[in-house]
């Protein structure tokens, strides 16, 4: 079994554990939430992977979050989020020539779209003013991949740009479908803070959070090298508490 697995187990232990040993029932809370996620790709193998800077992407979905007691709860999202990353500038490109990597400056813009369910343990303070914090792990399956490249660029031979392989401006205006290029799922941790205020059985909240995917996301590594997945998520969220005030 891989590190990465155990690691996932573990945390999934973690989570369930003060959740599972408490007895008391406590409510329902259902909602949901829309924002922004800022990612990119980490971890490039290859020279043509590498460097990535964040890029920004839609995220929304909905929640619902089941209270133990009033500090203790598990919470599952449904989310669509866009993954990926954007490097502007002199790059690494493939396909050209037969001399080793080439580069040329143009933009280039990495999409990846996903279905993402993270479950999270959360611990709640606060009365009408309230704070939380999460932590858990998600799954996600790849909706589409794309690559959208714009400009038009020399060839060069070195990173800097100063060695020209061929002064011929090539364009690079093009989107290309890359999910063939993408596995289909990804995996991983995720953990954040929150602050909400809450209003009878109403609530309005602010999330931010970390998103780690922990697998590499290329397929044909050989080729295209290896990427994983990080993202910071914020979003707004109005939530609707059904209670069910029972104790066992």
């Amino acid at each position: 079994m891989s590190m990465k697995i155990k690691l996932l187990i573990m945390a999934a232990s973690i989570i369930s554990l003060p959740l599972a040993s408490n007895a008391q029932k406590g409510s329902l809370q259902a909602g949901a939430h829309a924002g922004v996620n800022i990612s990119k790709l980490c971890c490039g193998s290859m020279t043509i992977n590498e460097d990535y800077k964040f890029g920004e992407g839609p995220a929304f979905g909905i929640t619902a979050a089941y209270g133990f007691n009033n500090i203790l709860s598990l919470a599952a999202e449904l989310n669509y989020t866009t993954m990926g990353g954007k490097k502007n500038g002199i790059q690494a490109i493939s396909g050209y020539g037969s001399n080793g990597t080439l580069y040329a400056n143009f933009d280039n813009k990495t999409v990846l779209n996903y279905l993402e369910l993270p479950v999270m343990a959360r611990v709640t303070f606060g009365k009408a003013f309230r704070y939380y914090a999460n932590l858990g792990i998600f799954g996600s399956y790849l909706l589409s991949a794309k690559n959208e490249t714009s400009g038009s660029s020399a060839l060069y031979k070195d990173a800097n740009g100063t060695q020209v392989y061929d002064g011929t401006k090539v364009s690079f205006d093009k989107n290309t479908d890359i999910k063939s290029q993408v596995k289909d799922f990804n995996f991983g941790f995720v953990g954040g803070l929150g602050a909400g205020y809450t209003f009878g059985q109403h609530g309005i909240w602010l999330d931010g959070r970390y998103v780690m995917g922990m697998p590499n996301i290329r397929e044909n590594t050989a080729i295209n090298g290896e990427n994983s997945t990080g993202s910071i998520m914020a979003t707004v969220g109005y939530t609707y508490t059904f209670n069910t005030g029972k104790k066992e």
